[in-house]
């Protein structure tokens, strides 16, 4: 093993030192979603087929931890199911089981390291398949890499492939400065745009909406048979369970909020997120349909979303992916995020280019977001440093 680092490998999220595994991460500044509390809320109640667990440690040599890498053996999941439907294409790469690190439902796949990436990450990478092989698992996947991370081009220097399937979207400055608050937020909204925003706002309020960040049982279970809908509406397995969100309710209750719209004795709908540090995602949301109309829900949510998170001092917002058109013209700016895959199987590595080039093509985020931007502009600055070392701080 390389300079003394030597690698263990364990299958639950139970036999990891949970103060060790957080301070890691707090170290690497890795996103809330490489927590001790996320894996065992998403161990205990992923709403996926998990055919295997792996959380791969790496030690230095005086035995402090330098890197760690959770993956999991799916065989199936709704998350990725989707991206199948949406895609518009059939194939069977679709339905192989996939070594998925993180995994489908975190944000921001980095490395969680303080060890220079081209140090750990290859070590990291043959531990996998080596577990890949052994368990007969074709693929390598690496889901939601941001652009301008380092962790992009060394997965394709190492015989990765990628496809851009989702976004982010972040404030345009990447970090908002000190005393950035949400009238300063709004200056950067087209008038017509923000005039109607703010009209919303008021009729919603004085039709009897309510904003509230409550999150009790009846909640949860309103807000999941909500996504349940829109899932139906697009074609998709329902992606959220009761079961998932209340396990982090348990294990992330720190972190974890709903931002809601509630008006006569009812969910009218909200938004699912963690706030850490000052980070915030909008990692879910579910809306009312039928009451769209009458209280603007999804713009009306948004606005305090942001309101409450710029008074509770959030410098770095991620409103969530999906949506792309919507969050743009409210000031929002796409980070690009791409699934990288290898194939361990020669039967599959030959078919990979063209099944990634038509999984690209099929759902068109690229086309989309280069036209929207055309539109609604950039990035004032990059988001991520594209500078080699270990999970970048945002």
């Amino acid at each position: 093993m390389t300079a003394g680092l030597s690698l263990e490998v364990v299958d639950s999220a139970a036999r990891l030192d949970p103060q060790e595994w957080d301070a890691l991460v707090e170290q690497a500044r890795s996103p809330l979603f490489y927590r001790h509390g996320w894996l065992t809320a998403y161990e205990e109640a992923a709403p996926e087929e998990i055919a295997g667990f792996h959380y791969l440690l790496l030690r230095q040599p005086d035995g402090g931890l330098g890197a760690g890498l959770p993956s999991y053996l799916v065989t199936s999941s709704p998350f990725w199911g989707g991206y199948a439907i949406e895609s518009g294409f059939s194939d069977p790469l679709f339905s192989l089981p996939m070594l998925v690190s993180p995994c489908w439902y975190a944000f921001h796949t980095v490395l969680c390291s303080v060890l220079p990436l081209d140090q750990a990450l290859p070590l990291l990478l043959e531990a996998l398949e080596g577990l890949a092989r052994g368990r007969g698992t074709p693929l390598l996947a690496f889901p939601s890499v941001p652009e301008g991370h380092p962790l992009l081009p060394a997965l394709l220097q190492r015989g990765f492939l990628a496809a851009c399937i989702d976004a982010g979207h972040v404030c345009p400055q990447g970090r908002l400065s000190p005393g950035f608050d949400l009238k300063a937020f709004l200056g950067l909204i087209e008038g017509s745009e923000r005039h109607d925003m703010v009209r919303r706002v008021r009729r919603s309020l004085e039709a009897g909406a309510r904003f509230s960040l409550e999150l009790g049982p009846h909640l949860v279970d309103a807000f999941v048979a909500l996504t349940d809908a829109t899932c139906r509406k697009h074609g998709i397995q329902p992606l959220y369970t009761t079961s998932l969100i209340d396990s982090l309710r348990r294990h992330l209750s720190s972190y974890l909020f709903f931002a809601n719209l509630q008006a006569e004795g009812r969910l009218l709908g909200g938004f699912l997120g963690f706030k850490e540090r000052d980070l915030l995602y909008l990692w879910c949301g579910g809306i009312d349909i039928d009451q769209l109309p009458r209280f603007s829900t999804y713009v009306v949510t948004f606005y305090h979303t942001l309101q409450w998170a710029m008074e509770s001092g959030c410098r770095v917002i991620d409103m969530g992916r999906g949506n792309h058109k919507f969050k743009m013209k409210h000031g929002f700016r796409p980070l690009r995020l791409y699934l990288c895959l290898k194939a361990l199987d020669p039967s599959v590595s030959g078919r990979l280019p063209e099944f990634m080039a038509r999984l690209e093509a099929g759902l068109g985020v690229p086309s989309t977001l280069e036209h929207l931007e055309a539109r609604y502009g950039t990035f004032a600055t990059a988001f991520y440093a594209p500078r080699p070392g270990p999970g970048q701080p945002y």
